[in-house]
C-alpha cells in the first residue's frame, strides 16, 4: 500500500502476547476503512480470524467496527465453508478487543489529520511550556473546543474538560460510546496523540472518565 495522508500504520500487542502490525487507508469523505493488511507471528489459525476480521471491517466506520463480534467471524468461515467452524475445536478464541482499539484510534487520528490540513494553526508561535498554568489551560480548552470536539460531533460525541496539571489532562466523553472501556481507551489515545502533536506536550497523559 502506497503511503499517504489518508493511510496509516501501527502495531499492537494482542491478548495472548503476540504483535500484530497493521496497515490501513480510510475513506476520508465516507469515513469508513478502505483497505486493510496485517502481518503478525500468529498461528495459522489465528491468522484467519484476523484475516476475516478486517474483511468484514472494510466498508465499516469506527462505530460499525466497534461492533463486529467474533460471533460474526465464526458465521463469515461457515458460510465460506459450507461446513461447521472450526471454532468448534478451539479452547480459546481472539476478542479482537486490541485490535479494535488500534484501529478505532487509528481511524479517529487519520479523519482528523485529512480535516485539519485545510486549517490554520492555531497555536501559532506559542511556547505553551513557557506560559503560566491558567494560560495553559486556556489554550488547551480553545483547542479541544474549537478543533476536537466540533469534530467529534460529526459521531454524536462531546467532550467535557475536567482537569489539567501539566502533563496530565483528566476529561469525560459523552455520547453514543460512554462509558464503554474500549472507547475510553481509543478515545485517550486519539485525543493524547492529537494534543502532543498539536501543542507540543510530549509528555501529555490523557485519563478518561
Amino acid at each position: 500500500m502506497e503511503s499517504s495522508p489518508n493511510s496509516f500504520f501501527a502495531e499492537i500487542l494482542l491478548e495472548n502476547g503476540k504483535v500484530l502490525s497493521f496497515c490501513c487507508q480510510v475513506d476520508q469523505s465516507k469515513r469508513h476503512l478502505k483497505k486493510a493488511f496485517f502481518h503478525g507471528d500468529l498461528t495459522s489459525v489465528d491468522s484467519v480470524f484476523y484475516d476475516v476480521f478486517l474483511e468484514l471491517a472494510l466498508g465499516k466506520s469506527f462505530e460499525e467496527i466497534h461492533k463486529i463480534q467474533f460471533r460474526e467471524v465464526e458465521n463469515f468461515l461457515r458460510d465460506l465453508n459450507h461446513r461447521p467452524s472450526i471454532v468448534e475445536n478451539l479452547g480459546d478464541t481472539p476478542s479482537f478487543e486490541c485490535l479494535k482499539e488500534g484501529l478505532i484510534e487509528q481511524i479517529l487520528t487519520t479523519i482528523y489529520k485529512l480535516s485539519e490540513n485545510d486549517k490554520g494553526s492555531m497555536i501559532c508561535g506559542t511556547n505553551f511550556e513557557g506560559l503560566t498554568l491558567a494560560k495553559k489551560l486556556g489554550v488547551l480548552e480553545n483547542f479541544i473546543y474549537h478543533r476536537v470536539s466540533p469534530y467529534l460531533s460529526e459521531w454524536g460525541i462531546t467532550f467535557e474538560l475536567i482537569y489539567f496539571e501539566e502533563e496530565k489532562l483528566v476529561g469525560a466523553p459523552r455520547g453514543a460510546f460512554y462509558p464503554d472501556p474500549l472507547f475510553l481507551r481509543s478515545f485517550a489515545s486519539f485525543l493524547q496523540n492529537v494534543l502532543r502533536k498539536s501543542i507540543g506536550l510530549k509528555k501529555l497523559n490523557v485519563f478518561l472518565e
